[in-house]
């Protein structure tokens, strides 16, 4: 048998009538002794939260050179060998760019740089191209150059030397807004921007992992790689970004 609550106001417990409340989430109970009115909601039933397997595990599930067809994986190195062997100039737009934002996203040059240094950084296709930026830039504007570059710079730092999580999970949390830290707008794209510059010869600036040429449509095309969609396995958009 249910039992009736007691009045926070007056304890009696034998006073309360019950109400009706529409929506039925919540009892509501009428106290005739103090004529205060009682509520109670009813628990809310959850399902268990899945402990996430740790990245390094994953690591070893996501699809490599082994899953290739070795006659492929050959073809796509001699072409890259012809590529490699091709003059560029070490003072290209690119090098500089790459080359300028790495003092940056240092802990020291983030610390010091202007806030135009970085919301510049969010805005320039120069070696590729993050697209509309009208969400980022609106909410720089409606925070203020000071505050928001304040946010970026936390993203920025969090991702790059976060301590706590593996670097595939730092990224999935600022994407899926779980992180500490936050700026809106500041998401995948943007996210593989600033490892892509910070490390060039580990990650390429393919700014988001599906899409009209993304990680998994290039994978795809070059390699005969079918990688899974995010929603569909328990690796994570970070891990297979990553």
């Amino acid at each position: 048998m249910k039992k009736t609550p007691t009045c926070p106001m007056c304890h009696s417990g034998d006073s309360l009538a019950p109400i009706s409340v529409d929506g039925g989430a919540d009892e509501a109970y009428f106290c005739e002794e103090c004529s205060n009115l009682v509520h109670t909601r009813a628990p809310v039933v959850t399902a268990p939260r899945r402990i996430p397997r740790p990245a390094a595990t994953v690591r070893g599930e996501l699809p490599g050179p082994s899953d290739a067809d070795a006659g492929r994986v050959a073809e796509v190195e001699a072409v890259k060998i012809q590529f490699l062997a091709r003059p560029r100039d070490s003072g290209s737009k690119v090098a500089g760019y790459l080359e300028g934002y790495q003092q940056v996203f240092s802990s020291v040059g983030l610390a010091a740089c202007a806030p135009g240094v970085l919301k510049d950084f969010a805005n320039s296709n120069i070696g590729c191209n993050p697209g509309n930026m009208s969400v980022f830039n609106s909410a720089w504007n409606e925070l203020g150059e000071r505050e928001a570059a304040e946010r970026v710079r936390e993203v920025i730092d969090y991702l790059l030397r976060g301590e706590g999580l593996d670097l595939e999970d730092r990224f999935s949390a600022l994407v899926n807004g779980s992180a500490s830290v936050e700026m809106k707008g500041f998401k995948e794209a943007l996210l593989t921007r600033v490892l892509w510059v910070d490390d060039p010869g580990r990650f390429v600036p393919l700014l988001t992992y599906t899409g009209n040429a993304g990680k998994k449509e290039i994978a795809r095309s070059i390699w005969g790689l079918r990688l899974p969609d995010p929603d569909s396995v328990d690796w994570s958009l970070g891990r297979l970004s990553v």
